[in-house]
């Protein structure tokens, strides 16, 4: 099977809603009915509210991400 090269696709509009942005990844889905693999990584700004919320928690309940060997 032929590999097919990463085309990048972004969105950066804060303002396009929850409806815009699921129907964009059902789009980014679709082509999978079809047999052809898709992935993609979805992210967002992290707020000044966000950020708070992150660091509210006390030090002692984070724990380190494992990588990619589980370690």
């Amino acid at each position: 099977m032929q590999e097919t090269p990463a085309l990048p696709a972004a969105s950066q509009n804060a303002q396009c809603g929850e409806t815009l942005a699921k129907a964009f990844l059902e789009h980014m889905r679709a082509p999978r009915s079809c047999g052809i693999l898709t992935c993609f990584s979805v992210g967002h700004t992290v707020t000044e509210p966000a950020r708070h919320a992150i660091r509210a928690p006390p030090e002692q309940v984070w724990h380190p991400a494992p990588g990619q060997d589980d370690a």
